[in-house]
């Protein structure tokens, strides 16, 4: 009965759990600067990287939406970023606010998380030994 107020230590740090990068590292790995520059000038590349980890595909098919409709940016990245989170491990409850109040910082933070769980991966699964 005791040990019910106190959750286990992997309970916290699954808690703790959260992006890879901070929302205003703007210059951070992976992507540097280049990353700040795109998400800052052509926003529509980024999301179609974005996109593309999330449902998996080039990325073609998203780059064509984004690049006819502008402002659909504001109104998909708050779900793509929470698919992104769950991936690695994590819930994002404050999309939308981030959105609204850094498009550009958040978009490439996602991007930035969505570069860290594909190296992720790569070092999990090196290429020629998937199972």
């Amino acid at each position: 009965f005791f040990f019910a107020f106190f959750p286990s230590r992997a309970h916290k740090m699954a808690a703790e759990r959260t992006w890879g990068t901070g929302l205003f590292d703007i210059c951070a790995e992976p992507g540097g600067a280049g990353l700040c520059f795109q998400a800052t000038w052509c926003q529509c590349l980024v999301m179609a990287e974005i996109k593309a980890h999330v449902h998996g595909g080039d990325g073609a098919d998203a780059l064509c939406l984004e690049a006819l409709c502008t402002d659909s940016t504001i109104c998909t990245l708050p779900s793509l970023a929470e698919a992104v989170a769950q991936r690695s491990g994590f819930n994002e409850d404050q999309a939308c606010c981030k959105t609204f109040l850094c498009e550009v910082c958040f978009m490439a933070q996602v991007a930035r998380e969505c570069r860290l769980q594909k190296a992720a991966a790569h070092r999990t699964h090196p290429t020629g030994q998937m199972m």
